[in-house]
């Protein structure tokens, strides 16, 4: 992984733009904008935001000026899952607008929206964050395949129940410095180890990082005390899978 000094969060919200009329049209030539099952990433939301976070580089004229906000994409998703017509509706410059476009444009086949069980055209809007990290530092994926071959395999990875942004809540207010930590005016990034059994529940917590023994334990117990996943999937059959995730510890103000 590339030692970069910021990072880029994506948002995985999908909004549709609504036609005037707000009424589907029923031709499966057109490109519609209502439907009655809406386009799926490929891997779901998971495998969404595994893409977005290895994927979304940040512009180094947006990193140099500052620059953060949201870029609104407008893309089709067609009927055989390939994006096209992606563009930038709302942006921010300094290379981001870009930048989301790009990512767009490159990312792997979507499942299909379908309109009365057939495949058709769907034109959809999402918005692309770029957020610097507030201390100037690089900051990995939160979340991560232990082994990304083998998590590529699945037909579904596990998910933390509630979604990334409910992952992020509960580290967030988990993550607190030991009562007896002595680095509470640095920031501390605790790399751990885990999986997800078949019944979603959290297994075989280990430490990855060099750090204090009271950070360590902090972080493990992070992991250990997590509520139930909803666990990985292959061949419609859940299956035990390998995580790895960073705990991080910001620095404390007095």
């Amino acid at each position: 992984m590339k030692n970069t000094l910021y990072t880029c969060f994506a948002t995985i919200i999908l909004l549709f733009i609504t036609t005037l009329s707000g009424i589907a049209q029923d031709n499966p030539e057109e490109t519609y904008t209502i439907v009655d099952e809406k386009p799926v990433p490929a891997g779901g939301m998971e495998g969404w935001a595994a893409y977005l976070q290895q994927n979304l580089k940040y512009p180094t004229q947006a990193k140099r000026l500052g620059t953060e906000g949201r870029v609104y994409i407008q893309f089709v998703v067609n009927k055989d899952g390939s994006i096209s017509d992606v563009l930038a509706i709302k942006g921010i410059g300094s290379g981001c607008d870009e930048e989301a476009e790009r990512v767009i444009r490159n990312a792997p086949n979507w499942q299909p929206g379908k309109q009365r069980g057939k495949n058709v055209n769907v034109r959809m809007v999402i918005p692309i964050i770029f957020k610097l990290s507030h201390d100037g530092g690089y900051e990995r994926p939160i979340l991560r395949a232990a082994n990304p071959q083998k998590m590529a395999m699945l037909s579904k990875r596990p998910g933390y129940k509630g979604g990334l942004s409910a992952l992020e809540a509960y580290l967030s207010e988990h993550s607190t410095h030991p009562r007896k930590g002595t680095l509470k005016e640095h920031k501390i990034v605790v790399d751990v180890a885990f999986s997800i059994q078949k019944d979603g529940s959290v297994d075989k917590v280990k430490n990855l990082s060099t750090v204090p023994a009271e950070y360590e334990d902090a972080a493990e117990n992070i992991v250990k005390n997590m509520p139930a996943w909803n666990p990985g999937m292959k061949n419609g059959k859940p299956v035990s899978t390998k995580l790895e995730i960073s705990i991080i510890f910001y620095p404390e103000k007095d």
